[in-house]
C-alpha cells in the first residue's frame, strides 16, 4: 500500500466516499485491489487494444464479479485503478492541453513539454524521487510492462494509446554549478509522447498555391513521402493529408502505435504493432503491411519508415497499383529522403539490386515533401517532384521552396505531367497563374 503525502495511502483515501472504515477494511480493500489489478494485466489480449476509459470501467466491473470482489468494495476499488490509469498525477492538467504533444519529465528537477512546437518549461514538479517512482509504477499498472527501478529502459504503450519510455540507471541530466562546472546528477528520465492535434491543412499552409498543391496530392492519387527531422510535423501534415482522399476508397494505415489522428471522412481500417509478451507470438509493421495486400485497401499509409524490413514492403505495396500510398521519414532534405529510401531498399532482407531500388522508387512515388524544424521555426521546407531516372540516379524538380525564418514561398510552376492530370480530373489551374 503505498503513502500519500497526507499520511493517508491513496486505497484509504478511496474509501472516505463511502465513509471512516476500519484499518481491517482498508487492508481488505488493498488485497482484494491487487487481485482485480493482477486479473486484468493477465487479460493480455484486453490490453493490447489499448482500451478507452469507458471500455476499460466495464471490463474491469466484469472482472471484479468474475474473481467475487465483494460488491462494496467494487465501486470505489474500479474508481481508484481507472485514476491510476488514466490520470497523470500533477501532469493532469498539463496533458489535457489539446497542443501539447510530448512531455520530458526530469526526475524530480523540472518538466519541460513541447505545445505547438515551441519547448516550455512548466511550473509544476514531482514533489519527490518516491512520488515519480510511484506515479510510474501505477501509469504502467494497465499496460502488458512492469515498472521496476533496477531496469535501465521500459518503452510501453499506455491505456490511451500514449508512449511512456522511461530510461534510468544510467541517466540523468547536467546542471551549471556555483562555480560554472557541470554537475550530473543520475535520476530517471520520463518521455510521454501523446496523440497529436488534428491540425486541418489550412491551418498547417497560409500560401494559397502551396496548399492547393497539397490538397490536389491526394486528391489525384499521388504517393508521397513526407520527411523531416524529428519534430518537425511530419505526422501532423500527414493527418491533414488524408482530408482531402476521395470518400470511395478504402483507406489503411500501419503503425508502430495508434499515434495518428486521420482526418479521412470515411471508414480508416487502423493495424498496429502487436507487443510481445512472453512466447506471445507478436504482430509489427512488416506484417501488418504484408498483411494489407490481403484486404483490398485503395489508400495506403504507413505511418513511420524506421528499418530495412518496413521499408521493403512499403515499396512493393507502392508498385501494386493502389489508387495511393504515402509514408513519413527521417532526413534531412528531399533528396536525403530518396537516398535514405534507396539504402534501406538495398539492406532489406531481400537484398535487392540498386537498379531494381531505384526503378520501384521512380515508379511508386511522385512527391517529397520536406519538413524542417530549428528552434520555434518548423514547416514545409521544399516540395519536390520525381522526374524519373538519368545515368543511375532518381532526378527530381523543386516545385516549391520555402524560407523557414520568412515563411516566403517560391513557387517553380507545374510539370506538363501533373497539368495534365489536374486537368483530366476537373481541376482549375487558376490559383497557380496569380
Amino acid at each position: 500500500m503505498q503513502e500519500s503525502k497526507w499520511g493517508q495511502s491513496d486505497d484509504t483515501n478511496a474509501l472516505r466516499r463511502d465513509g471512516h472504515r476500519s484499518r481491517e477494511e482498508s487492508k481488505d480493500f488493498a488485497t482484494w485491489k491487487e487481485r482485480l489489478a493482477a486479473a486484468n494485466r493477465a487479460d493480455q489480449h484486453f490490453l493490447m487494444t489499448m482500451p478507452d476509459k469507458q471500455a476499460m470501467n466495464l471490463h474491469l466491473a466484469t472482472t471484479a464479479r468474475e474473481i467475487e470482489v465483494p460488491e462494496t468494495l467494487r465501486e470505489p476499488m474500479i474508481d481508484t485503478i481507472l485514476k491510476e490509469i488514466y490520470e497523470y498525477d500533477v501532469l493532469t492538467e498539463l496533458l489535457k492541453r489539446p497542443k501539447v504533444t510530448t512531455v520530458w519529465v526530469l526526475g524530480d528537477v523540472g518538466i519541460e513539454y513541447a505545445e505547438g512546437g515551441k519547448m516550455k518549461q512548466y511550473e509544476k514538479k514531482f514533489g519527490s524521487m518516491e512520488d515519480l517512482y510511484r506515479f510510474m509504477e501505477k501509469k504502467l499498472s494497465g499496460t502488458t510492462y512492469r515498472y521496476a527501478r533496477n531496469i535501465p529502459e521500459i518503452d510501453a504503450i499506455l491505456a490511451d494509446g500514449s508512449r511512456f519510455h522511461i530510461m534510468q540507471g544510467s541517466a540523468g541530466v547536467s546542471m551549471q554549478g556555483p562555480d560554472g562546472n557541470a554537475l550530473t546528477r543520475r535520476m530517471p528520465i520520463l518521455t510521454i509522447r501523446r496523440f497529436i492535434y488534428p491540425y486541418r491543412l489550412d491551418e498547417i499552409v497560409d500560401d494559397s498555391r502551396l496548399h492547393t498543391y497539397l490538397k490536389w496530392l491526394p486528391q489525384l492519387g499521388e504517393s508521397f513521402v513526407i520527411a523531416g527531422n524529428q519534430g518537425a510535423g511530419k505526422t501532423t501534415l500527414l493527418n491533414a493529408m488524408t482530408a482531402p482522399i476521395p470518400t470511395r476508397f478504402r483507406l489503411i494505415t500501419i503503425e508502430e502505435a495508434p499515434e495518428m489522428q486521420p482526418l479521412y471522412s470515411g471508414f480508416t481500417l487502423r493495424l498496429w504493432n502487436q507487443g510481445e509478451h512472453d512466447d506471445f507470438h507478436y504482430v509489427n509493421m512488416i506484417k501488418n503491411t504484408r498483411a494489407t495486400l490481403r484486404m483490398t485497401g485503395d489508400v495506403m499509409v504507413v505511418g513511420e519508415i524506421r528499418d530495412e524490413g518496413t521499408t521493403w514492403e512499403f515499396l512493393r505495396i507502392t508498385n501494386i497499383g493502389l489508387f495511393l500510398t504515402a509514408t513519413t521519414l527521417h532526413a534531412d532534405s528531399a533528396r536525403d529522403a530518396i537516398f535514405r529510401l534507396m539504402t534501406l531498399g538495398i539492406a532489406s532482407p531481400h537484398h535487392p539490386p540498386e537498379k531494381t531500388v531505384l526503378d520501384m522508387i521512380a515508379r511508386g512515388v511522385s512527391h517529397v515533401i520536406y519538413l524542417k524544424r530549428e528552434g520555434e521555426h518548423m514547416g514545409i521546407q521544399e516540395v519536390a517532384e520525381l522526374i524519373g531516372i538519368e545515368h543511375g540516379e532518381i532526378q527530381m524538380r523543386t516545385v516549391f521552396e520555402r524560407d523557414i525564418v520568412t515563411g516566403e514561398t517560391a513557387f517553380y510552376g507545374l510539370s506538363d505531367r501533373f497539368q495534365a492530370k489536374a486537368m483530366r480530373a476537373g481541376l482549375s489551374l487558376q490559383v497557380f497563374a496569380s
